[in-house]
């Protein structure tokens, strides 16, 4: 009985210790310096087609944020939905960090649409992903 009580004890005091690391990101818990968070994607454009376009499109264009490997676009259909990431022509990697523009094709004509991008990088086997954006909103034509 004093086993069982002495392992919950360790248990509550590690989860206690843990929980008091103040720490900048999940991918480093040593608290590196020299590894920051991507900045918060900004100065989003919406432009949606034109009711004349055959196809139908959102382009989106933001500010280019330094040091970084790329950007995720995220799209729903309410403003407090499911965000699910934009494929980027069947690439799984999100787009090039020179890119501050993307062209949604997988849209319907008057529908609304949102949109939160974020900017990642790699460390080492991690990606660490930037906080979305705030999200931008329009209706296609």
């Amino acid at each position: 009985m004093k086993n069982k009580y002495f392992f919950i004890f360790v248990f509550v005091t590690v989860l206690l210790i843990s929980c008091s690391l103040e720490r900048s990101n999940p991918v480093d818990p040593q608290n590196n310096p020299d590894i920051k968070e991507p900045g918060e994607v900004s100065d989003i454009n919406l432009t949606p087609s034109t009711s004349s376009s055959v196809i139908k499109f959102m382009e989106i264009e933001w500010n280019s944020i330094p040091d970084i490997d790329g950007y995720y676009i995220y799209r729903a259909r309410t403003y407090d939905g499911e965000y699910i990431r934009v494929d980027n022509n069947g690439g799984d990697q999100g787009i090039s960090p020179e890119t501050m523009y993307y062209r949604d094709t997988e849209v319907q004509a008057d529908e609304l649409y949102y949109y939160r991008i974020s900017a990642y990088k790699n460390i080492e086997e991690f990606i660490l992903e930037g906080r979305r954006s705030t999200p931008r909103y329009g209706i296609v034509k």
